[in-house]
């Protein structure tokens, strides 16, 4: 299991098209990505779960991925949270 935690700085939080660049990387994953935020674990492939998160701007979320040696993928993911002038700060990767 491989873990990365990231501060998103959007402006807005979890929006639309910073969500849907982050499903997109997830769907190419070759694992299970989920993501923690607020209590709540959700798929990091359904764009309806991780706006249901409601993630804010500055909040810390948990980006998790189910195999050992994903940190390519976890950066991959935290990566596609900077497109759209949306920026996410990956504080580390365990």
């Amino acid at each position: 299991m491989v873990i990365a935690t990231a501060k998103v700085q959007t402006g807005v939080g979890l929006h639309a098209r910073p969500v849907a660049a982050l499903v997109q990387q997830a769907g190419k994953a070759r694992c299970r990505v989920t993501i923690e935020y607020s209590g709540k674990t959700i798929d990091a492939r359904s764009i309806l779960q991780v706006l249901a998160l409601g993630g804010r701007d500055g909040e810390t979320i948990r980006i998790v991925a189910d195999v050992p040696g994903e940190e390519a993928a976890l950066a991959a993911l935290i990566g596609s949270l900077r497109g759209e002038g949306a920026v996410a700060e990956c504080l580390k990767i365990e």
